[in-house]
């Protein structure tokens, strides 16, 4: 399954926070944590970052600067790296939208 979030504005800091449960839905308290994020550049390329994640009470958090993608769909994962395939994961996606500073225009036709 994964997670809708968003809408956010290019520039802005996205605050992604996680807890990772198990089949039971018990909360797992893993050694660490680490997000994967995919993102639009310029001229339909991609980016990616991975990090790894903080522990702030119960809850896994990795604060991402959006300034470095272009405005679109931005998709990625969070996953404890213990064990094989990983204890517990969960996918997300949000739209990235531009605003009137940063907003992105091509001209495809000047005649």
């Amino acid at each position: 399954m994964t997670e809708q979030i968003g809408p956010f504005t290019r520039g802005a800091t996205v605050r992604i926070r996680v807890q990772f449960l198990d089949a039971d839905d018990g909360l797992v308290n893993p050694g660490g944590a680490e997000v994967h994020i995919n993102y639009p550049m310029a001229d339909m390329a991609r980016g990616n970052r991975e990090a790894a994640m903080t522990l702030v009470n119960t809850y896994w958090t990795y604060e991402w600067d959006s300034e470095e993608s272009e405005p679109g769909i931005v998709q990625g994962y969070a996953h404890t790296p213990e064990g094989s395939p990983p204890v517990s994961a969960i996918n997300f996606r949000f739209q990235l939208l531009s605003n009137a500073a940063n907003a992105t225009a091509k001209l495809v036709d000047a005649a």
